[in-house]
This record gives structure tokens, C-alpha cells and sequence, in this order.
């Protein structure tokens, strides 16, 4: 329904929902189609920058069970550099036994208490759906001031054209979406011009956008997802963004 008539969804919700997922989510989460041949190789393409720098400080907004900490490792970054903040908090025990080098929060990313201008780089991966505007809003809010100057926030979300069409909404909302790892929760629908106004809202540079679905390779990997993924235009959008640096 349209978030006037369902207003903010409570994140506390999201924590005892995503405790009751753990598990399934974790085992999961790494072999998912879209990860595998739309999600590693966007970070690759847009970070690999990142890969052989020293001392860095990575943000993971909504880190999960620690499945991009988990995939920039294997490119090279030590496990150390990576803080990350989850609402659920088996997540954030399961996270610590896959990656005890890094540091995982229990936290609310609305809300949480970072050190400012501390991070090199956010990262953000199919998160920011569950926000409604006020949540997005303090999020990149939130994200600004704890970049460096010169920071970058880089994000992966379902594309509003899929939104659009799974939650039967004319206008931005809340609907309920199925799981690809089992059970449901909810969702906003918001349009890409919504998502641009709110980087740039949050006085972010818009370094790179990007509107994807997936690659022929995916039908070898699940045939069955892919027919799915190919019912709709896109299916993940992809952004980069800066903080300016200082003069």
C-alpha cells in the first residue's frame, strides 16, 4: 500500500525478522544467481580501485552474515579494514564466526553512532529497498558524514522497474516481497529519480549509475531464476557516489 496509508515500517521489525532468516539467508546468500554474475562483478568493475590499497576503513551498511566482506577478502582486502552494521543480531554472531578479523555492529544504520569523516568507503548491498524516505533520507545523511572527504558510497539495490511490477503499486510504497531463500517482508518502491534525489540530497557527487539484468551466463547457473529475473526490464540498480573532497 502507499507508505501515506502505511507510514513508516519499524526496523526493529526488520531485526527480528532477519534473526528469524539467519541461517537460511547465510546459506544462501553467497550462490544467488544475481550475486554471482551481476553483483561480484559490479564490484569488481566499479571498486577494484580498492583493492590494492593499504590501511583502508570499508563501511558495509546492512552487512548480513558478511557476504561482501567475505567477496572483497578474496580480491585481496585485508579483513580487518571492514566494519559492518546489521538490525539482526544472529546475523552479526554468524558474521563475527565467518570473518572474527572484522568488526560486525548490532545497529540500526538509521540510527547508529560511527565515528565522522572515519570511512573510506560504504558499501551497501540490497538494503536500502527495505527504507522507507525517511530512513533513506537519515541513511545517506548518515553516510555522508562518516565518509572522508573524497569517500565513496557504493550501493546495489532491486530496480525499480522489478519493484514496480512485484508490488502491483502506481505510486512509491511499501509492499510485501517473497524471498528468493524463503519467507517475505517488506519492501519500498521508489523510482530511480527518487533514488538520485536523495544522493544527491545528501550532497553526494553521482560518480556512476547503472541499470541491470542478468547476463545470458545466468541461465546456465538457474534456469529457473533467470526465466523469472527476464519477466522484467532491470532488476538491479547500481550506484556509485562521492563525497567531495576539500580544497
Amino acid at each position: 500500500m502507499p507508505a501515506s496509508e502505511k507510514g513508516q515500517h519499524d526496523m526493529g521489525d526488520m531485526g527480528v525478522l532477519y534473526d528469524q532468516q539467519a541461517e537460511t539467508f547465510a546459506g544462501r546468500a553467497p550462490q544467488l544467481v544475481w550475486w554471482v554474475t551481476l553483483g561480484m562483478p559490479a564490484y569488481d568493475r566499479h571498486l577494484g580501485e580498492f583493492y590494492e590499497r593499504e590501511g583502508l576503513r570499508i563501511l558495509d551498511l546492512g552487512s548480513a552474515s558478511g557476504r561482501v566482506e567475505q567477496f572483497l577478502i578474496s580480491r585481496g582486502i585485508d579483513p580487518s579494514y571492514f566494519t559492518g552494521v546489521e538490525i539482526s543480531s544472529e546475523q552479526v554472531e554468524l558474521a563475527r564466526k565467518n570473518i572474527p578479523q572484522a568488526t560486525f555492529l548490532a545497529g540500526d544504520i538509521t540510527s547508529v553512532e560511527l565515528p565522522r569523516e572515519h570511512y573510506d568507503l560504504a558499501v551497501s548491498n540490497m538494503v536500502l529497498e527495505f527504507l522507507d524516505p525517511e530512513q533513506l533520507t537519515k541513511t545517506m545523511s548518515n553516510t555522508y558524514r562518516w565518509l572522508k572527504p573524497g569517500g565513496t558510497f557504493f550501493f546495489i539495490t532491486t530496480h525499480p522497474d522489478k519493484m514496480k511490477a512485484t508490488s502491483g503499486l502506481a505510486e512509491p510504497g511499501v509492499f510485501t516481497v517473497q524471498f528468493p531463500w524463503g519467507g517475505e517482508g517488506p519492501n519500498y518502491y521508489r523510482t530511480v529519480e527518487d533514488f538520485i534525489r536523495a544522493v544527491e540530497k545528501a550532497d553526494l557527487h553521482l560518480e556512476a549509475l547503472e541499470e541491470l539484468n542478468l547476463p545470458l551466463e545466468a541461465e546456465e547457473i538457474d534456469p529457473k531464476e533467470y526465466a523469472r529475473y527476464m519477466r522484467y526490464p532491470n532488476t538491479r540498480l547500481i550506484v556509485k557516489a562521492t563525497k567531495p573532497a576539500r580544497a
